[in-house]
């Protein structure tokens, strides 16, 4: 991978304050440790059972990933609405949604 055509180095880590990462927003997923992993591990059919096993199983790969933060607020944004990203279950993700929603209504007007 060359970075001098955006593209991020092995070693690099997805920092900053919200938004902003140390690697191009476009490519945080070349630096994904689920790259390597089986797709379907991320994607659980249920959220109970063995799929519960699963998905903690997704989490673990995602707790030692270089770019867990990107991924996150990746498919919040997007509304991804199944699978593990960011080592958040779909379900984490719709209710964290629906905070941000509670309280962007909340909000007063400035």
């Amino acid at each position: 991978m060359q970075e001098a055509q955006g593209m991020p180095h092995r070693g690099a880590t997805a920092t900053g304050s919200g938004r902003t990462y140390g690697i191009a927003a476009v490519n945080w997923r070349e630096s994904a440790a689920c790259r390597s992993e089986d797709p379907e591990l991320f994607f659980p059919i249920g959220d109970d059972g063995l799929s519960l096993r699963q998905i903690e199983q997704a989490r673990a790969v995602c707790h030692g990933c270089p770019v867990v933060r990107a991924c996150g607020d990746w498919a919040l944004r997007h509304a991804e609405y199944d699978g593990v990203w960011g080592g958040m279950s779909a379900e984490e993700r719709r209710s964290m949604r629906r905070r941000r929603t509670a309280g962007s209504a909340r909000s007063p007007e400035a």
